[in-house]
């Protein structure tokens, strides 16, 4: 969705409102429903505060590897808009609020430029799905660790409390250390879930739908405790690895393990809870059975 970018402040205050990157007196961008809708969604030719660092700007880039290795957009603590309106007052952004002025928080050893390390329990469980023209994550994550308000929206707005995608100043990781040739994302998170794709083209990623929620978006059916990769692409292997966070490749084993116990609140820290109440000393790996991995491989088919 557009997020059409505003003067936020005087001329007189320019220089101490400033956002670094930033022309002279922007703050970022904020929506402006009747100009997105004018210019069907696409940001404005005149953009008075294009940012001087390039798009994607640094700090803002996302990608999907595995269920250890990712980044996601979350509220920008640097936001200098989110610090004057919500944190310099006791309150926290949803990821709705924090449209247009987000940070690219990442779990595992890679961080893209100006990106930040995910705080420690911020992401409770994470399953990944690789398919041909899109990448996929979804999980469950700890609104208090991340520092975000993650009630849900009168009405049931976005379903899960909002969403990011390419606009305004956003975008996919393209480098070797990202997702070379995957130009589009779709983010959607709150409520204590979270879910996102970067794809290869921009009808994988259903951005017309994106305030429906991950159920919707992205054909998910639950969203389970644990860590877990599904490869289904073409050339793929067609199993489901899983394993806990710190395994590497070679450590992991294939399709004979996975964490079974769904959760069915939709509050983080709830999940959390549940999730250390299911693990045991090994790791917390369940025997599937067969039967198990068969459903196991249906949902991801349909993902």
């Amino acid at each position: 969705m557009l997020q059409l970018p505003l003067l936020l402040v005087s001329a007189t205050a320019a220089a101490a409102l400033t956002q670094p990157g930033l022309p002279e007196g922007c703050l970022g961008s904020v929506q402006d429903y009747s100009k997105c809708v004018a210019d069907n969604w696409f940001i404005s030719t005149s953009d008075p505060c294009y940012p001087l660092d390039g798009v994607p700007r640094p700090g803002q880039q996302v990608y999907i590897r595995d269920e250890f290795n990712f980044c996601i957009g979350l509220p920008d603590p640097d936001s200098l808009y989110l610090q004057e309106n919500y944190y310099n007052v006791s309150a926290l952004p949803t990821i709705l609020n924090a449209e247009g002025y987000i940070r690219s928080f990442c779990v595992g050893d890679y961080l893209p430029p100006k990106s930040k390390a995910m705080p420690a329990g911020g992401i409770v469980s994470a399953h990944v799905i690789l398919a041909d023209d899109y990448y996929q994550v979804s999980g469950l994550m700890d609104c208090h660790a991340l520092n975000i308000n993650c009630d849900p929206l009168p009405g049931g707005g976005y379903n899960d409390g909002g969403q990011y995608d390419n606009e305004p100043y956003s975008g996919v990781d393209e480098s070797s250390g990202g997702n070379p040739g995957f130009s589009q994302w779709l983010q959607q998170a709150g409520e204590g879930i979270f879910c996102m794709r970067v794809c290869k083209k921009s009808t994988a990623c259903p951005f017309t739908d994106d305030t429906k929620g991950c159920y919707y978006t992205m054909n998910i059916t639950s969203i389970d405790q644990g860590f877990s990769l599904h490869d289904i692409r073409t050339n793929g292997t067609g199993v489901l690895e899983t394993g806990e966070p710190g395994a590497t490749w070679s450590s992991r084993t294939t399709t004979t393990t996975l964490t079974t116990a769904a959760v069915t609140t939709a509050n983080a820290t709830t999940g959390q809870t549940a999730a250390a109440k299911t693990t045991s000393s090994s790791g917390g790996r369940v025997e599937a059975s067969v039967a198990l991995l068969a459903m196991v491989w249906m949902w991801g088919m349909r993902g």
